[in-house]
């Protein structure tokens, strides 16, 4: 869910939520999350926090959710990332730059285990904040909706499953339980 405030500038916010379980008698061996992203302004810092509040994409009440945003933006980051995709373009543009003609130049593989390793249970929440752009300049792909054919650009598809967000946890057995 992005969340976007007219009187805020400061921040480009993203919440993402995945229902989450350790299994008994094992530990996280890895933790990525994928996202797809577009960069339409050339600011790519992107910081990843924990949020600490459980919430419903279908039917939040966006402006309900910016106290807890902004407690959680008080925090020290997860993990600091720059988002991928080609500079000053989005997914719909004609890319001319080889570089960026397939969605793996626009997904980012965002490695969480050491926080994903600390005991957790029933769901992860996280926000994801571009501290450097104001409103609704960059995008992060969050339904499956934004599945997209880019008809100047034809290797530039994304599916359902590319388009929403991921987290994909490794577990090994736990020798020491």
């Amino acid at each position: 869910m992005q969340l976007n405030r007219p009187s805020e500038t400061d921040n480009f916010v993203v919440l993402v939520g995945f229902d989450y379980e350790l299994p008994a008698g094992m530990k996280v061996k890895s933790a990525t999350l994928r996202l797809l992203t577009r960069c339409r302004n050339g600011k790519t810092k992107t910081e990843v926090y924990a949020y600490g509040h459980d919430f419903d994409d279908a039917s939040a009440n966006k402006d309900s959710e910016w106290s807890y945003v902004e407690e959680a933006l008080k925090a020290t980051p997860i993990v600091t990332f720059d988002i991928k995709g080609m500079n000053k373009s989005v997914t719909s543009d004609e890319i001319t730059n080889t570089n960026y003609q397939t969605i793996d130049a626009w997904t980012n593989t965002i490695d969480l285990t050491s926080y994903v390793s600390t005991p957790k249970t029933g769901r992860i929440n996280l926000v994801l904040s571009q501290p450097e752009v104001s409103g609704n300049k960059n995008e992060f792909f969050t339904r499956e909706q934004d599945a997209f054919t880019n008809a100047k650009t034809t290797t530039l598809t994304a599916t359902k499953e590319q388009v929403v967000p991921t987290l994909t946890v490794e577990f090994v057995e736990d020798a020491d339980r």
